[in-house]
């Protein structure tokens, strides 16, 4: 499972938008009721929201409602 999820951890720890990364996720395993982030740390835009869906999809790690 460990290995299976090194493309997401890797992606999570992306310079500069790494923690707004990991809110979201955590915001949609219904942990936190938002993903805002504070400066300097900028928000994921479209195209992030996009790549981390096709990631997630890719690795069959669907954890929108969980």
């Amino acid at each position: 499972m460990l290995f299976r999820s090194l493309p997401l951890i890797r992606y999570e720890n992306s310079a500069g938008i790494g923690l707004a990364i990991r809110k979201e996720l955590m915001k949609r395993r219904g942990f936190m009721q938002t993903a805002d982030v504070r400066s300097p740390t900028v928000p994921i835009d479209t195209r992030t929201e996009e790549e981390l869906n096709d990631l997630l999809d890719a690795l069959d790690m669907n954890i929108i409602g969980l």
